[in-house]
């Protein structure tokens, strides 16, 4: 039985080992990284071309270039972090690869060495404790 309880435990570690942030955080993460963007405002009324005169047409060719070249900046500050949160965001999976590679590794050793142990004693898979000067 203590057999299951060991392999219980070291499923444990894996399962702590796989967690990720939740969506909200993501989000709140791409909102603080973009607090500091330029505000994008919001689109004109645009003339509808089916029914507009060319003075209509030109007038929203103007409300259109005003409203992008004051939107651009904003739009760009957001890409900027975006791709700045992505590449944070690699170098976190890496670090999580890694140590995760190293928590599988040990907890395969654990198991290996457990078992030996179990097969040795045919009834206990838990280590003797240890004594201190031995």
């Amino acid at each position: 039985m203590r057999k299951a309880a060991w392999a219980a435990l070291g499923l444990a570690v894996l399962g702590l080992a796989t967690l990720t942030a939740p969506a909200t955080a993501q989000r709140s993460a791409m909102s603080s990284t973009t607090a500091s963007c330029p505000a994008v405002p919001p689109p004109p009324h645009l003339p509808n071309g089916a029914v507009a005169d060319a003075r209509e047409m030109r007038a929203g060719d103007a409300a259109y270039q005003s409203w992008v070249s004051t939107a651009q900046p904003g739009l760009s500050c957001r890409r900027d972090a975006a791709q700045s949160l992505e590449a944070a965001a690699r170098a976190a999976r890496e670090d999580y690869n890694s140590a995760a590679g190293v928590v599988n590794t040990t907890t395969d050793a654990w198991r290996t060495q457990t078992t030996t142990f179990g097969a040795r004693a045919h009834h206990n898979a838990t280590p003797a404790p240890h004594r201190r000067g031995h």
